[in-house]
C-alpha cells in the first residue's frame, strides 16, 4: 500500500494556521526547537512562538499567554507538544522593540550521556 507523506501538515503549520485564525497577527514566527532537546530526530515537541497582535491590547502578560494556550490547547494535547516559549506583543510594543528572549538551555536531560 502506498503511503503519501503530507509534509505541509506539520505541527508547526497547524500552529501557524490556528494562531493566524484566532489572533490575526501582524507578525508571527514559529520555530521548532525540538532539535535542541533530548527527543528523537524530526520531533515537533518544543516551539518558540513570537506573535504580534492587537488582540493583546490591554491584556497582561499572563492573559496573553493564557489566550494563546487556550487557542492551541487541542493541538498541544493531540500532538504531545511538550514546551512552548511565547513572546506576545502588541503592534506598538513590537515597534518599540523586536527583541525576543533567547531560548533557555534544555533542563530535561542531556543529549550527551554522562559517564
Amino acid at each position: 500500500m502506498n503511503q503519501i507523506k503530507y509534509s505541509f501538515c506539520t505541527v508547526r503549520n497547524l500552529l501557524l494556521q490556528k494562531l493566524t485564525s484566532d489572533f490575526t497577527p501582524q507578525h508571527l514566527s514559529i520555530i521548532n526547537e525540538s532539535n535542541l532537546h533530548s527527543v528523537p530526530k524530526g520531533s515537533e515537541t518544543h516551539f518558540k512562538i513570537t506573535i504580534v497582535s492587537n488582540e493583546f491590547e490591554n491584556k497582561s502578560h499572563i492573559q496573553r499567554h493564557r489566550s494563546i494556550y487556550q487557542s492551541i490547547d487541542n493541538l498541544k494535547n493531540d500532538y504531545k507538544i511538550h514546551a512552548i516559549q511565547i513572546t506576545a506583543k502588541t503592534s506598538n510594543e513590537w515597534q518599540q522593540s523586536t527583541e525576543v528572549n533567547p531560548t533557555p538551555s534544555c533542563r530535561g536531560g542531556s543529549k550527551v550521556k554522562s559517564s
